[in-house]
């Protein structure tokens, strides 16, 4: 059986009332068999059908939030190994990960420009 990891992701969930949570994993296939959540981030207000921006930024030690150019929340993390090798048969998902990380892009809920 093909076990599917996601090395690195994000994803974007709404949480009732108001909130999004946006979790950055990062997978280092070789020790874990399973993907792996390093940092989440809660954010308010989050206006469905209003336009925003995030970027996550990432060190060797931090992943930091900024969430409509204001710097929110920043999270410890330990990142083995510091470079990300992705596995050659790696498959790029744009909008959802398949059941991978049960979930799935909702685009009733999504503001396109």
């Amino acid at each position: 059986m093909c076990v599917q990891v996601v090395q690195l992701g994000v994803q974007l969930q709404p949480v009732y009332p108001m909130k999004l949570n946006i979790s950055l994993f990062y997978t280092d296939i070789a020790k874990s068999a399973s993907s792996q959540n390093i940092a989440s981030f809660i954010v308010e207000p989050y206006l469905l059908g209003q336009f925003a921006s995030f970027q996550l930024q990432v060190t060797n030690d931090q992943v930091k939030l900024v969430y409509n150019c204001d710097k929110r929340e920043s999270r410890y993390v330990k990142r083995h190994p510091e470079e990300l090798i992705f596995d050659p048969a790696s498959i790029l998902y744009l909008g959802q990960a398949g059941p991978i990380i049960k979930g799935n892009l909702d685009v009733s809920t999504i503001k396109w420009l």
